[in-house]
């Protein structure tokens, strides 16, 4: 494993809990220097606003010439059926999730491309991404994440010329305060309950935070903090569900 040098910068967004705040005691472990955002910090940075995320990126570069990590973790997740999702709770959940996403992108890479190292960009999609889990009621979060896993695909081969890395994070549960959701209007007035109780079992952020920084210095594009059996049966049953309808259609050959 390549360890970064003690002069290594790493930018985390969504910083204040969870994920975030662990990717950021795991970075200053490291002898890292840290640029933290969220938008409940001291002077908030709300990713969904462009302006925003240009004002931190302009920020940071005044105080270092060479980012190495951008780590893209900001994130929500709106609980409530897919037809009961509204335009408000569509627009929070992309404009934070993808569009959030692809403003620290495009903030930080012009400065990436001209720094004397090239750097590194971590987006946090989710196993979601890939494998929707079912009866969880987060159809709209894992829409957005399928679409971060996208992205990060395309980003990967459009910055290769640049030198710049790209890994795309896919954890499964995590105990943070995504569990904690902005609920859609209808949950809101119909429960008693401001928020979602975090289910038991969920991996510590600590233990996360730790498996990504380990994958993204090894190089990894796709990074998993969990490689248990139910993961790769949800994670794994998918392409084997694409395979067999792709066989059987190959098979049954053009009917037109």
């Amino acid at each position: 494993m390549s360890e970064p040098s003690s002069s290594a910068v790493a930018v985390v967004t969504g910083s204040a809990s969870g994920i975030g705040r662990a990717l950021v005691d795991a970075c200053e472990s490291r002898g890292m220097h840290v640029f933290a955002a969220d938008i409940s910090s001291e002077n908030p940075v709300d990713v969904s606003t462009r302006a925003d995320v240009e004002a931190f990126a302009r920020s940071v570069y005044e105080q270092t010439d060479n980012v190495d990590f951008v780590f893209n973790n900001a994130g929500v997740m709106p609980v409530g059926a897919l037809v009961d999702t509204t335009d408000a709770d569509w627009a929070r959940v992309i404009g934070v999730n993808l569009l959030g996403v692809m403003n620290v992108v495009r903030a930080f890479v012009p400065h990436l491309r001209g720094q004397p190292r090239r750097g590194h960009i971590v987006n946090t999609a989710s196993l979601a991404g890939f494998a929707p889990p079912t009866g969880a009621r987060a159809g709209a979060y894992a829409a957005t994440k399928a679409a971060v896993v996208s992205v990060s695909e395309s980003l990967a081969h459009e910055l290769q010329p640049d030198g710049i890395g790209v890994s795309v994070v896919c954890p499964s549960g995590v105990a943070t305060h995504i569990f904690e959701p902005e609920r859609l209007p209808a949950e809101r007035e119909a429960s008693d309950h401001p928020t979602m109780s975090v289910p038991d079992g969920l991996m510590e952020p600590a233990i996360a935070a730790r498996r990504i920084l380990d994958g993204v210095l090894l190089g990894r594009f796709y990074v998993f903090t969990h490689t248990d059996d139910t993961v790769r049966q949800r994670l794994f049953g998918r392409w084997a569900a694409v395979e067999a309808d792709f066989t059987a259609a190959a098979e049954r050959g053009p009917t037109c």
